[in-house]
């Protein structure tokens, strides 16, 4: 027998026994609760039209933008500063 099909039959005993496990231990019951639950509640959600996602991407986006400049440009400030500040003191 090849090598690969044992390892194959090794993991999927070792998958049955866990599963086996999980479900004498009733935690697979637990999980299809917790699955069926999610569901009602994802249910109750409003989910956004096509067009107020794009509407929020994009502002999202721009909103990443400016954050990113205004960071720059205080980065800038900063440095000058601390450079000019430190440049006295030679």
């Amino acid at each position: 027998m090849d090598r690969e099909l044992i390892k194959i039959i090794i993991w999927a005993v070792v998958a049955a026994v866990a599963l086996g496990i999980l479900w004498k231990k009733g935690l697979l019951a637990r999980f299809r609760q917790y699955l069926a639950l999610t569901r009602m509640e994802l249910k109750k959600c409003s989910w956004p039209t096509p067009d107020e996602l794009k509407t929020s991407t994009a502002v999202v986006f721009v909103s990443t933008v400016i954050l990113g400049i205004f960071t720059v440009v205080i980065d800038l400030v900063i440095n000058g500063t601390v450079t000019g500040l430190l440049g006295l003191f030679d």
